[in-house]
């Protein structure tokens, strides 16, 4: 799916948008939280942050970057937070 019409999607709340990006990047932002804070269970609460934070922001969301790049680098910052 390509990006624009897929943030658009998110942004109206369209819950197959959300889906489709909590699938695709779950694991890749695990993996990023993992590196920072060394614990599993942990990292996984860290990425379900994340993605519940952009659900709930999801009509002001600013994505300026690439989906993936916004969402990694929320879970790295929430990581070291």
């Amino acid at each position: 799916m390509s990006q624009a019409p897929l943030i658009e999607k998110l942004r109206a709340g369209n819950h197959q948008a959300y889906k489709y990006i909590f699938d695709e990047y779950y694991a890749s932002m695990c993996a990023v939280a993992f590196e920072y804070v060394q614990d599993y269970h942990i990292s996984q609460n860290i990425a379900e942050d994340v993605m519940m934070s952009i659900w709930e922001k999801r009509e002001s969301l600013n994505i300026s970057v690439s989906i993936k790049a916004y969402l990694l680098g929320a879970t790295r910052n929430r990581s070291i937070d």
